[in-house]
Parts: structure tokens; sequence; C-alpha cells
């Protein structure tokens, strides 16, 4: 599942449907993406004179799932929580064309990808110092 916001997108991994190895699938979609821009930079540089970055974070934790609102404004399929919250930040503190991903992922993760610590950061209306990984390949 997708949402947009505002310039981004939020893509949920587990829902409707868990699977053991989300967070992995999570890392793979964001890798995928930053090899994909590669070549679509390349025609974009030869066509237009462009070229497009990207920033992507990922957090694994719990949400709340279902449908919200009340009258004209609900929302079939809303999710609540911390954990999306968290991503965002993730994203906004990765560089350009860098996936970022939280400790928390980062164990669950461990083994499969080569990730370099980018050690603690304070995370924009989040509690607590986090310890933050790009995750290489």
């Amino acid at each position: 599942m997708a949402k947009y916001l505002g310039d981004g997108r939020l893509i949920y991994f587990g829902y409707p449907k868990a699977h053991e190895d989300d967070p992995q699938r999570a890392v793979r979609a964001g890798l995928a993406i930053l090899e994909d821009m590669g070549g679509l930079n390349t025609r974009l540089k030869e066509d237009k004179a462009l070229e497009l970055a990207v920033r992507i974070g990922v957090h694994t934790g719990l949400v709340v799932a279902g449908e919200m609102g009340g009258g004209d404004s609900i929302e079939a399929l809303a999710i609540v929580g911390e954990t999306p919250n968290i991503a965002a930040r993730l994203q906004e503190a990765a560089e350009p064309n860098t996936v970022v991903i939280s400790d928390v992922t980062a164990r669950l993760v461990q083994g499969f990808f080569l990730c370099d610590k980018l050690g603690p950061h304070d995370l924009k209306g989040i509690s607590g110092e986090w310890r933050l990984f790009t995750v290489e390949r």
C-alpha cells in the first residue's frame, strides 16, 4: 500500500498481510528505486539536461490500520502511529540517492545488506536519539 505525502510516497510493507521478511523487502525496494533512478537520470541528462534525486527512509514498527475519520472524510485504509513519522524523518536525514534505515530495521536486516553507521541523530518531533545507517547493498 502506498500514500502520497506532498512530493513523496509513504509505502507500507506488511499490510494488509505481514511477511517475516518485510523489512528486507522494504530495503530491497529502496535499493531498486535508487538503481532505476540511475537509468532514468541518464536519459534525463541527455534529453532535458535534468537530474532527479531521491532520499529513502525505512523504519520498522507497529501501526494502527483501518477505517478512520467520519462524515465525508472517511479514509478506508488509514495508517497511524509513530512508525510512519519516524520513516519520514529518516528520509529527511538521508543524503540524496541513499537509503537510510533505523537501528530497529538494521537489526532485522543484519547479514542481508552492507550498512554504514551514520551515528546518533535527533529526529524532529521524535523523542530520543536515533542510530541511523546507510544501506550500501
